[in-house]
């Protein structure tokens, strides 16, 4: 049987079975993830067809109506982190509730056992970031989402709360990045927070746009050296050729000068 973690804490989690009952084991698991539970032992006991048929239509009804509420109500669809004072990440479902907190560091560890024994469960992220507490310009955040209209919304509800919270004095604009599932488990693999990697990933792509910025204009101007020989190239050829024509006829004068003095030469006795 199939459950989703609702919860996780030494070694001890509350999960919730495809049935709908919420059990409690031995496991290390991490909120939100699907795991598969091992099928009690039951009893067999043999009923009419007619109570087969409503037992198996009531059975449908469960899964339809279970399989909804676990998709869009438990799995974690989104993760929102805040990197403070108190860093947290917040996971979120499909609806944009919070489901869990976990904690990055000893200030945020505390929040998330505060989640965790409070009556919360399910509010508003706006409602979970009040926990934080002090927020300064140094905070940063990052958003990821399973689709781009989940993403999109929360980056708003992310960018109101951090604009209204941050300090009256604070000239500098919250760091908020947004990224996929996908970046978030790979800042896991490289052991980094979800925001320190998408960070780390945008300055990468900015430093790889200026490069290729600035390779245009040399790339001109290595054109424009070209077409310069060119031109030198073509004036030297004209200047020749002008040089030319004053030695071609200066040697055309004194060959005619020459046959006019043979000429006369020649007539005299």
């Amino acid at each position: 049987m199939k459950a989703i973690v609702l919860e996780y804490k030494d070694g001890e989690a509350a999960v919730l079975r495809e049935d709908g009952v919420v059990v409690k084991i031995h496991r290390e698991c991490s909120v939100g993830e699907e795991i598969e539970l091992p099928d009690e032992k039951k009893k067999t006991v043999t009923f009419g067809a007619g109570v087969r048929r409503l037992a198996v239509a009531a059975a449908v009804v469960l899964v339809v109506l279970g399989g909804t509420y676990n998709y869009t109500t438990v799995q974690a669809a989104s993760y929102v982190t805040v990197e403070g004072n108190a860093s947290v990440e917040y996971v979120l479902n499909r609806r944009g509730q919070v489901i869990a907190v976990n904690g990055l560091n000893d200030a945020g560890k505390d929040l998330q056992q505060k989640f965790e024994e409070s009556d919360k469960r399910r509010c508003t992220l706006t409602e979970a970031m009040e926990w934080v507490g002090d927020v300064n310009e140094d905070t940063a955040y990052s958003v990821v989402s399973k689709n781009d209209h989940m993403r999109e919304s929360i980056m708003k509800e992310v960018e109101t709360w951090a604009d209204q919270n941050r300090k009256p004095e604070s000239t500098k604009e919250p760091e908020i990045y947004e990224g996929t599932v996908e970046d978030r488990d790979a800042a896991q693999r490289e052991g980094e927070s979800t925001e320190q990697y998408l960070k780390e990933k945008q300055q990468t792509m900015q430093e790889t746009e200026a490069g290729a910025t600035q390779s245009e204009p040399m790339q001109g101007e290595s054109n424009q050296g070209e077409g310069a020989s060119k031109n030198n190239s073509g004036e030297g050829a004209a200047s020749g050729q002008q040089d030319a024509q004053p030695n071609q006829e200066m040697q055309g004068q004194q060959e005619q000068m020459q046959q006019q003095e043979q000429t006369q030469g020649g007539t005299n006795p």
